[in-house]
């Protein structure tokens, strides 16, 4: 593909799992995963890790111009080994869509997984925010510390047996508490409850 000219952001993963189906188990890995998963902002919170690495003097391999799915993980995963795929970076930090946790977590097992939030996405591919919880809860690695959205009451309950911290954004003047989209999927306290 770099012969060629073109960027390669999934066929050569694609491919490399057609070939062999636990590639992503095979190939050298970093010592240090990061791993950033959620409905929405993925891609922001990966880069704004990257970029914050990349100033500290660090090179992370990444998925930046790549899917978020295994064949896109795979697709980094041969960027950055050498001719016989030991890893050639010592951290990586990899965008992974949620629904792709089972293809990808017992392959590739984050040091570090950030959930940025989970929410009704498409109906048609997510169903409810709370059936891609559990899809996580099922296939994130008992060892990987989570870095959870304390403000989301779903994605903050991912996981219960993991190390975890929580990070959250203070209320802003103007802040409402009233929820005034047309969906709301959280509308009480998964544990107690309240409203």
């Amino acid at each position: 593909m770099r012969i060629l000219k073109y960027n390669a952001t999934n066929y050569p993963g694609e491919l490399a799992i057609k070939l062999c189906p636990d590639f992503l188990g095979r190939i050298g890995k970093p010592k240090t995963i990061i791993a950033v998963t959620g409905t929405n902002g993925k891609t922001t919170v990966s880069n704004l890790i990257c970029d914050t690495l990349e100033k500290a003097g660090r090179r992370p391999l990444n998925n930046r111009l790549g899917s978020n799915i295994a064949s896109g993980i795979a697709t980094s995963l041969i960027s950055g080994a050498g001719i016989f795929g030991k890893a050639k970076h010592d951290i990586a930090v990899l965008e992974i869509d949620e629904r792709s946790a089972p293809r990808v977590y017992p392959y590739v097992k984050p040091d570090y997984l950030v959930i940025t939030n989970l929410f009704r996405d498409s109906i048609m591919r997510n169903a409810h925010p709370e059936y891609i919880a559990g899809i996580l809860t099922k296939n994130i690695p008992a060892k990987t510390k989570l870095v959870l959205n304390g403000d989301d009451l779903i994605s903050s309950g991912v996981a219960p047996g993991n190390p975890r911290v929580y990070y959250g954004i203070d209320a802003l003047p103007g802040d409402i508490t009233e929820c005034i989209n047309l969906i709301n999927d959280m509308r009480a306290c998964p544990k107690c409850g309240a409203l």
